[in-house]
């Protein structure tokens, strides 16, 4: 089963919709086969599609809400993304913003070009510099 629809649970995400009840249902659905403090590394939001789908395959359990809870959780906290080449629904969770603003982040790069640098992407009007610095080792310019 699909937990995501085209980034809808990731963008859902980026709106600040209940981070501590998803973190609760992160901890419940994953924490009842292994630890959830098991995550070691970042992926992209296809991966940990591909990730839930396979544990729900192998019996992990919840409800459609709860799944789409899990993902935004991941989507807050352990998602990577290429700038250059996300849309804005995949973009706002990781960067911890409105989904307005990384639509602002998606329409400076069509204007300017891929970003090169961190730096770069701190010349998006709006973007604070602290949010991409916070962010950074999450942050792909590929």
């Amino acid at each position: 089963m699909r937990v995501w629809v085209s980034g809808l649970a990731f963008a859902a995400a980026a709106l600040g919709q209940q981070p501590a009840q998803d973190r609760a249902a992160f901890e419940k659905v994953c924490g009842a086969c292994h630890s959830h403090t098991l995550i070691s590394d970042l992926k992209s939001r296809e991966e940990w599609a591909e990730t839930v789908d396979y544990m729900v395959a192998h019996g992990a359990k919840g409800t459609p809400e709860q799944l789409a809870a899990v993902m935004r959780h991941l989507a807050r906290n352990f998602t990577r993304v290429n700038v250059n080449a996300a849309d804005a629904a995949e973009m706002a969770p990781v960067l911890d913003v409105s989904e307005k603003l990384a639509k602002a982040v998606v329409e400076y790069r069509a204007a300017h070009g891929n970003f090169k640098s961190l730096d770069d992407l701190k010349k998006v009007p709006g973007l604070p510099a602290t949010k991409i610095e916070a962010r950074k080792d999450r942050l792909a310019l590929q």
